[in-house]
C-alpha cells in the first residue's frame, strides 16, 4: 500500500568525496517531496543569519546520507537527519514506500 504522491520533483544530489577540497559529487536522481518551515532569523554578536528546516520524502531504497545536499528550488539544502518512517508498517506490513528525511538550510 505505498502512499500515492503526484506532485514530486526529480533532483540530483551531493555528496563529498574530498572534504579537504570541498569536492562534492552527483548521486543518482530521486525523488522528493520537501514541505518546508518558514525561514527564521538567528541574531548573534556577528549579526543576522537565516535558516530554514524542513522535511524531506525520498522514495525507499534511495542512497541518501547526512551530510548530503539536495537542490530544491528555494536553495540547496542538506540532510541532517538519519531517515525515519523508512520500514514497513509494523502491524500491517504495508510498504508505504517513502522514508523521512530533516534538511536545513543556512545557519
Amino acid at each position: 500500500m505505498p502512499l500515492n504522491i503526484s506532485d514530486y520533483q526529480t533532483v540530483i544530489p551531493t555528496r563529498v568525496v574530498d572534504e579537504a577540497n570541498n569536492t562534492r559529487a552527483p548521486l543518482p536522481a530521486i525523488d522528493v517531496v520537501a514541505f518546508l518551515d518558514e525561514p527564521q532569523v538567528l541574531l548573534d554578536s556577528q549579526g543576522k543569519r537565516f535558516v530554514q528546516n524542513g522535511i524531506l520524502r525520498v522514495r525507499r531504497g534511495s542512497d541518501l546520507k547526512v551530510g548530503d545536499e539536495v537542490p530544491l528550488p528555494e536553495g540547496i539544502f542538506g540532510v541532517v537527519g538519519a531517515p525515519t518512517g523508512n520500514r514497513n508498517h509494523c502491524m500491517t506490513g504495508a510498504d508505504f514506500g517513502w522514508a523521512r528525511y530533516k534538511i536545513r538550510r543556512g545557519g
